[in-house]
């Protein structure tokens, strides 16, 4: 590929997500990044991240579960608090010991999923699913480029448990 094509893709690219990252939505059009949505990317301290439509939902992994052992405390983020990736997010307590949470990715809590605080062991039940933690907005879909996805994290998890 000459350099003039090159300069071209890198341009068109650079735009898309640009795009992507602030636009993730058109006035209930297909979202315009398909490779991201709906899947689960993983962090190395066994945090998670869903997308679905503008939201990213967040909780923690069937594997830092099955470590804590029955969860009994879930001090989750306020609404509308900001994150940016690393920042502590909660803390998850069981009958073991205790574990913070950090934000996998930045963004703003937009909901906080309020059953935990009278049945923390839905995460127990369900870490994937009915026990996710909270959901970000303005989330900058970049960042799930230094997290895994599900086969990567599966091949993580391997290595760990050698």
């Amino acid at each position: 590929m000459d350099e003039s094509l090159k300069f071209i893709s890198f341009v068109v690219n650079y735009c898309r997500n640009t795009l992507i990252d602030f636009y993730p939505y058109q006035q209930g059009h297909e979202k315009l990044n398909e490779d991201i949505y709906g899947m689960k990317y993983y962090s190395e301290d066994h945090e998670w991240v869903e997308i679905v439509g503008d939201e990213a939902t967040v909780g923690i992994s069937e594997y830092a579960v099955d470590e804590l052992g029955d969860i009994t405390y879930v001090e989750l983020p306020e609404e509308e608090d900001d994150f940016i990736i690393g920042d502590r997010l909660g803390e998850v307590e069981s009958v073991n010991s205790s574990s913070e949470i950090y934000s996998p990715i930045s963004g703003t809590v937009s909901q906080v999923n309020e059953a935990l605080a009278d049945e923390p062991g839905l995460i127990n039940e369900s870490p994937e699913d009915k026990g996710w933690l909270c959901r970000l907005t303005n989330f900058d879909s970049s960042e799930l480029d230094d997290m895994m996805n599900e086969d990567a994290y599966q091949k993580y998890l391997r290595k760990l448990r050698r």
